[in-house]
């Protein structure tokens, strides 16, 4: 028995060390595409989106230097950063992510977005994780810069 369970051990220790090598490499990497302005963290508290599990990493981007006004009510406005989190799946989970994605489209909260995908990861948002939720076009403007070194760069990893 000692013996059947030292290599599963071996093997599961091998395979989380690369997965965490794997990690690295990814968040070194967006380190060094970030737009001027945009910060990046590994978020602990990762968010679940409805219909997957949860994911295996997260990253939470800001931008401190930039911000919009926004009208919550009538006598109440709030200034908000441009910002985006996204979650890496493992991309062997494709097909099973895919269908969950098609399976909760028509939902409202917290629902699940293809963003983008590399050799190992399959990169997911959603709608209230874009700047919060806000869809203006000064909003979208804010976040194009960023959006677009991300989709540059995952796409250099396929």
């Amino acid at each position: 028995m000692k013996k059947l369970l030292i290599p599963i051990i071996l093997i599961f220790l091998i395979s989380a060390s690369c997965a965490s090598a794997n990690e690295d490499q990814i968040i070194r990497g967006v380190k060094n595409i970030l737009p001027q302005g945009w910060s990046v963290e590994i978020d602990k508290n990762i968010s679940n989106l409805v219909g997957l599990e949860k994911a295996l990493f997260q990253l939470s981007f800001k931008n401190e230097n930039e911000y919009l006004i926004r009208e919550v009510t009538p006598n109440k406005q709030v200034k908000f950063n441009p910002s985006l989190k996204l979650l890496f799946y493992d991309i062997k989970n494709k097909e099973e992510i895919s269908k969950a994605i098609k399976k909760t489209e028509m939902m409202s909260s917290n629902i699940p977005i293809y963003y983008s995908e590399t050799k190992e990861y399959m990169i997911l948002t959603s709608p209230g994780y874009i700047n919060g939720g806000v869809y203006t076009k000064e909003a979208k403007a804010l976040i194009e810069p960023l959006d677009k070194a991300l989709v540059a760069y995952f796409s250099s990893l396929k």
